[in-house]
């Protein structure tokens, strides 16, 4: 008999445990995989699932009957004096105390997100006129037979908030990346400051999965929303942040249907007054 190399959880496992925004109810199944094996297995045992990472830009519904897949794998692995591979499950957090101490500087632009590297790699995360994807050497995978898999950083078509991952629904293994030599204090002096950009500009410290909706191009989201006076904005427990207006966050016990009865009213009301249609950044499972 072949070992089970996962963990299910098959009585209503928490949300809130799952995502940053800690939502209300539960799902029926949740697989945690502490290694890329188990991943495989569960990935073949479970051909219809949902994978997630931190859960820091993930909405959950407890209605949805998709098991809910983990990778929790953490590990980093310097592969070359300023290479590192680091697994998906690895928090921003731990990576960027690894790379402190080895003196390797890039991803400091993610410092005070709490994400783990694989959801932050598929969704390019970015911000301040940089992207991950920078740094990005290649990925890590789990192809269409669910076998790993590399792709180099050319062919991840990283763009604005996705990649070839995304796009195409492929879970992320890990990722090498290639970063610049440093001087450790000045590692950590560049982590406080964004540390500290984030804590006065964002409701870091309330329960929030970042960013509800893309910019559009014709200019932000955040000013569209503050120009249509949304921000505090209230629906249940989901309430648009009144320190950034596209930020959302949980002020009791939101409801998966309160957040989406919220997106949808500042979608409706940003498309009536400005005839742009916002298209939303946090995901879902389907």
């Amino acid at each position: 008999m072949i070992p089970v190399l996962f963990k299910t959880f098959e009585t209503s496992y928490p949300i809130a445990r799952l995502t940053s925004i800690q939502s209300t109810g539960h799902v029926p199944l949740y697989i945690e995989c502490p290694s890329v094996e188990a991943l495989i297995q569960a990935c073949h045992d479970y051909p219809a699932h949902y994978l997630i990472g931190g859960g820091s830009n993930t909405i959950l519904d407890p209605d949805n009957k998709t098991p809910i897949v983990r990778l929790t794998e953490s590990s980093i692995e310097k592969i070359a004096p300023n290479r590192l591979y680091i697994s998906a499950g690895t928090p921003i957090a731990k990576a960027l105390r690894q790379c402190t101490d080895w003196g390797l500087s890039g991803l400091e632009l993610a410092a005070g997100v709490p994400a783990c590297l694989g959801g932050m790699v598929a969704m390019n995360f970015g911000c301040w006129g940089n992207s991950i994807a920078k740094w990005v050497h290649r990925v890590h995978y789990l192809d269409a037979l669910n076998q790993p898999a590399w792709r180099s950083m050319t062919d991840c078509e990283f763009t604005y908030r996705s990649s070839w991952f995304k796009q195409n629904n492929r879970p992320i293994l890990g990722a090498e990346f290639t970063l610049t030599q440093s001087d450790p204090s000045l590692i950590r002096t560049t982590i406080a400051a964004a540390v500290e950009r984030r804590r006065t500009a964002q409701p870091l410290r309330d329960k929030t999965y970042g960013s509800m909706f893309l910019n559009p191009p014709q200019g932000s989201a955040a000013q569209l929303i503050d120009t249509n006076q949304l921000k505090g904005y209230q629906i249940g427990g989901a309430k648009v942040s009144c320190m950034h207006a596209n930020f959302m966050v949980n002020v009791g016990h939101a409801s998966f249907q309160d957040i989406r009865a919220l997106l949808s009213f500042i979608q409706g009301t940003v498309q009536i007054n400005n005839h742009i249609t916002l298209e939303p950044e946090v995901c879902q499972a389907l």
